[in-house]
């Protein structure tokens, strides 16, 4: 439970540190972003505007306030809240990394259950054992974009371990690198060890 808590006060300070660098200029340029990438996530629109703000120069992050609305485009249902800058940044990253893993190519279909090959299902997503894992979590579990994008609408954990993790702690996985890849790699890696 010490590692876990250790974990969680690392993330928080990051978290306080990360908004202590941010300034308004940077959080103008986020709320742009969000609302580009926000126009279409599977079915949901995404906005957020400034509501309310304070001119001092070391209280605003303190007294900035936005209006997240979320709309579903099939009903046409809007949910609106106000949240604080914190709250904002949480929303910022997950709407950027929905956007990003919807921009990765879809898994191949499912692979037939009668199939011939040889791999195990230790090679494919753990939720629904028909794609490959393409998106790792801080806790190394890995998963298809189709299912973390799903357990991300309800959720900022794992859904194997629940170990907490924010969007931008995961890692979009690609395919490996060919072996003249990695050789220069190595070579590169090697050469900086035997300079320091």
């Amino acid at each position: 439970m010490g590692a876990q808590q250790s974990i969680a006060v690392q993330r928080e300070l990051k978290q306080l540190r990360d908004i202590a660098l941010l300034d308004r200029d940077t959080v103008a340029k986020m709320i742009i972003d969000l609302n580009e990438a926000g126009l279409n996530l599977k079915g949901r629109e995404v906005r957020v505007d400034v509501v309310g703000y304070t001119d001092d120069q070391i209280l605003w992050r303190r007294g900035i306030r936005f209006t997240c609305r979320v709309k579903d485009l099939q009903s046409n249902e809007e949910l609106i809240k106000e949240i604080n800058l914190r709250q904002f940044i949480t929303v910022y990253h997950n709407v950027m990394m929905s956007k990003q893993l919807s921009n990765v190519p879809l898994a191949p279909p499912p692979r037939s259950r009668n199939s011939s090959d040889p791999s195990t299902d230790d090679d494919l997503c753990c939720v629904c054992l028909d794609r490959l894992p393409q998106v790792s979590l801080p806790c190394a579990h890995s998963f298809c974009p189709n299912c973390i994008q799903e357990w991300q609408l309800r959720s900022n954990s794992c859904p194997l371990c629940r170990e907490e993790s924010s969007v931008d702690e995961q890692w979009l996985l690609e395919e490996a690198p060919d072996l003249t890849e990695m050789e220069r790699e190595l070579r590169i890696t090697l050469a900086n060890l035997l300079r320091s």
